[in-house]
């Protein structure tokens, strides 16, 4: 590892690149398992937080696409039999989605085999170590969360 202090932030930041790059490129090859893509699981979880008749403008805005992405994601997911679509009591121009059994027990299962992945992944770390690692990560997050926001 460098011993400047830039440095180190740079061999730091490539292997944040690295392991974001990999480990979306695993995830995305797990969900192409199950005839999913990541919008599409992305939205199929967010439809399950946001609980019962989610409307589709809920989803969209949450995920930060666009509503004629969601249509045509909730379409897939619709045919898939992974969520029912319909529309709420109080608005009929309102369109919603409701996860169903199937798309609770898929997230459920994607989960459990991501779970396991990072059990493995950090195996060889002692529970001190697990401990630190969480805590610099902690540090991390605040650090990123008191920057300026960026608008651009």
């Amino acid at each position: 590892m460098p011993t400047d202090r830039q440095d180190q932030i740079n061999a730091i930041e490539a292997l944040f690149q690295q392991l974001t790059w990999r480990g979306r490129m695993r995830f995305s090859h797990r969900l192409e398992r199950y005839g999913l893509t990541m919008p599409q699981y992305l939205a199929l979880a967010k439809i399950q937080k946001l609980g019962p008749d989610a409307t589709m403008s809920e989803v969209s805005d949450a995920l930060l696409l666009p509503r004629s992405s969601m249509t045509s994601i909730a379409d897939r997911l619709v045919d898939q039999g992974l969520v029912r679509r319909g529309s709420l009591e109080t608005d009929r121009r309102a369109v919603s989605a409701t996860i169903t059994p199937a798309g609770t027990e898929l997230i459920r299962t994607v989960e459990a085999e991501r779970n396991a992945e990072l059990t493995a992944m950090l195996a060889d770390l002692t529970t001190a170590d697990l401990g630190e690692f969480a805590r610099l990560l902690g540090k991390l997050l605040d650090s990123l969360q008191q920057l300026p926001a960026d608008d651009g």
